[in-house]
């Protein structure tokens, strides 16, 4: 799969396999509603105790019912196709369903393999570490299940890009000024905050201050003042009044004006946040550690996340504002009758294997009792433990699959096609259940499948790139690749490869029932050695990757003023816009005024007309194209892009023949090397 993601990324291709169907949601009638709501469920007394010794009894049947090979794979396909309708819904009720499954096919297959596999010769110490390997691979799977439906920590959602269904944000900016404001800082404020990844016309902006002198200022800058004060209805919290813009914003972000500037370098600050709420429609406001006009957080969560650093940020979504009884603070309790939860955000001091690229934003659900959050957290310490030991586990599952062909060790005392029917089951059910804790969107089956596809073509392919590379070393272009080919990859290699001859040549000499154990060691030899060229392929791939996009990320430029002045540059950050240019003498800052033109001297020799905005430093500026030049600066995105990586080495091309397109539903790939359209162009360098 990190193939496949590298390949997708080449080629600029990775939205149009990205998920895009959203989860059906399902009935909920008022009782189950009523009793999920806040803290209202019990969790103790007799009834539940009742019910969880009636459920513990059913498993136990269950996965100790001894089937047939028939029987086994009839009772298999019932829960898969269970599994395939679940995974279509929305909720945790149908995600914790289709983890039980994978759960139930695992605690079988464990099962299965404890009362009839396990052999008592001398195969016995590798036969029961294999089976200790696959108990614990199933248990880390099953705890990263829980931790996935009940977690600690969340990181950012994953969302399309900006578009016009963006909802409105009303921004509350608390002066405490004891000066008259002026004009320029107010500007200054919301300059900020036009900075962020999102649309300036969805942005509306509130002073809120105790001074009604500061009322022209505002209107003036943009703004429009809110005094401080209000009836007890539009109380935020017990130490503060804010009286609730009379706007059309769905979310209102309120933080000081001290702490603007803690915006600037993180321009997802917005839009992170936004996609917590849009995931989470029950989540009724975010904020940032030590806010002062927010709840205080429990022990819990001042242990684990780092304390704001002038990051002082809320954001509320307006519908449960206006749901909030009169006389009552707008805090965690105040939410609870009407189904609200309140989350902290900040940098988390716990090392999240999940994170994002970029700021480590992570929040915790601070509505959930202290109780169940300390719970959550030793069971998210306890999930970073056991995923620490699954690669010494796989290691133990692999060498007992190659040492069946090496040595002719069986540790599993059971036809192969017993075994199938038990672990086949639990891969597929397992794969379901991984795919369905992804995000909070799916691909279709279909898409799911090719993708499946796709991922298991690719590792044979580059495979044979490699070979006719390897034999062609007169190809300067590629044979001096071979020499990044890392020792632990070519040690793992050499050995597999050694494998692989042995059983070749020891499958002749088995007969009866552990012959098709052979040929299952033989085809893992080969996988295995496939994929080893394959991680190899990712990591030189993605490092050329990195070496041509970084080239023009950082290309030269130069700045021509309107008074004809021609000052040289270099670009911080291309493609992106606003395009950060770093002048080269800062004395030339004073000469940035008005309209400008930013050319590009390369073999793709460019100009723009726009704006600049110098940085406080003076030697940093910002450029953003006038609006009939958009068109053009993303050609030259694409056309830059293309050219750092258009030679490939070892990754086969978009066009995997013809009958690998039709067969996979790839058609659009049919022409990869026609210049896309602007919407086109602006995915692919995206």
């Amino acid at each position: 799969m990190a193939l496949v993601r590298l390949w997708q990324e080449r080629w600029g291709i990775a939205q149009r396999f990205a998920p895009t169907r959203e989860y059906t949601a399902i009935f909920i009638n008022a009782w189950v509603q009523r009793h999920a709501v806040g803290n209202t469920t019990s969790y103790g007394g007799p009834l539940n105790l009742l019910l969880g010794v009636i459920g513990s009894v059913l498993l136990l049947l269950t996965v100790t019912t001894d089937y047939s090979v028939k029987g086994q794979l009839i009772f298999a396909g019932i829960c898969i196709v269970i599994s395939l309708l679940l995974r279509r819904l929305a909720g945790r009720l149908a995600f914790l369903m289709v983890a039980g499954l994978a759960m139930l096919a695992g605690l079988r297959y464990l099962t299965w393999r404890l009362q009839f596999t396990l052999t008592d010769d001398y195969y016995g110490i590798p036969s029961m570490l294999l089976w200790d390997a696959e108990l614990f691979l199933i248990v880390a799977f099953g705890l990263q299940m829980v931790q996935t439906a009940f977690p600690f920590l969340l990181d950012r959602a994953p969302r399309l890009p900006a578009s016009d269904k963006d909802p409105y944000i009303d921004v509350v900016l608390i002066a405490h000024q004891e000066t008259l404001l002026s004009v320029s800082q107010v500007r200054g404020w919301i300059h900020e905050f036009r900075q962020q990844d999102w649309p300036a016309d969805r942005l509306r902006f509130f002073v809120a201050c105790s001074d009604l002198r500061h009322r022209e200022v505002i209107t003036q800058a943009g703004a429009t003042l809110i005094v401080h004060g209000g009836s007890v209805s539009e109380k935020l919290t017990d130490g503060f009044y804010v009286g609730l813009p009379k706007s059309n914003g769905e979310f209102v972000a309120i933080m000081f004006t001290d702490h603007v500037s803690s915006l600037h370098g993180d321009p997802r600050v917005l839009r992170n946040w936004v996609e917590w709420m849009d995931r989470d429609p029950k989540l009724a406001v975010l904020h940032t550690m030590d806010h002062r006009y927010m709840p205080p957080d429990g022990p819990t969560v001042r242990k684990n996340m780092e304390p704001g650093d002038g990051e002082e940020l809320a954001m509320v979504r307006r519908l449960w504002w206006s749901k909030v009884e009169p006389g009552r603070p707008f805090a965690a309790k105040s939410l609870e009758d009407t189904g609200g939860t309140v989350a902290t955000v900040g940098k988390s001091v716990l090392d999240n294997p999940n994170a994002q690229v970029g700021p480590s934003w992570t929040r915790v659900e601070t509505s959930v009792p202290e109780q169940a959050l300390r719970a959550r957290e030793r069971l998210h310490r306890l999930n970073e433990i056991m995923q620490g030991g699954k690669p010494y586990a796989w290691f133990i599952v692999l060498t007992n699959l190659l040492l069946v062909g090496l040595l002719g060790i069986f540790p599993i005392n059971s036809h192969l096609s017993s075994y199938l029917a038990f672990l086949l089951p639990l891969v597929a059910l397992g794969l379901i259940a991984n795919n369905r804790s992804q995000g909070p969107l799916h691909r279709g089956l279909w898409g799911e499948i090719r993708l499946i596809f796709l991922a298991l073509i690719l590792p044979p392919l580059v495979t044979l790139t490699m070979a006719r590379s390897a034999t062609r070393s007169v190809l300067n272009d590629a044979y001096p690749q071979l020499q990044a080919f890392r020792a632990s990859h070519l040690l793992m290699a050499i050995g597999v490869g050694f494998c692989f001859f042995a059983t070749l040549i020891r499958l002749p000499m088995v007969e009866g029932p552990f012959r098709p154990w052979m040929w299952l060691s033989l085809l893992g030899s080969v996988s295995l050695l496939m994929l080893t060229i394959a991680d190899w392929a990712v990591y030189n791939e993605r490092g050329r990757l990195a070496d041509g996009l970084n080239g023009i990320e950082r290309q030269p430029a130069a700045i021509r003023t309107a008074g004809g002045h021609l000052l040289r540059a270099r670009a911080m950050n291309f493609p992106k816009l606003p395009l950060r240019l770093a002048l080269r003498d800062p004395a030339d800052s004073a000469a940035l005024e008005g309209r400008v033109q930013v050319l590009f001297p390369n073999a793709h020799e460019a100009a723009f007309h726009g704006t600049l905005l110098p940085d406080d430093s003076g030697r940093i500026v910002e450029f953003t194209p006038e609006p009939e030049d958009i068109s053009a600066f993303r050609n030259l995105q694409y056309a830059q892009r293309w050219e750092a990586i258009r030679r490939p080495v070892w990754l086969p091309p978009p066009r995997l023949g013809q009958w690998f397109l039709q067969l996979m539903g790839l058609r659009f790939l049919t022409d990869p090397l026609s210049r896309p359209d602007d919407s086109q162009s602006s995915r692919a360098t995206s």
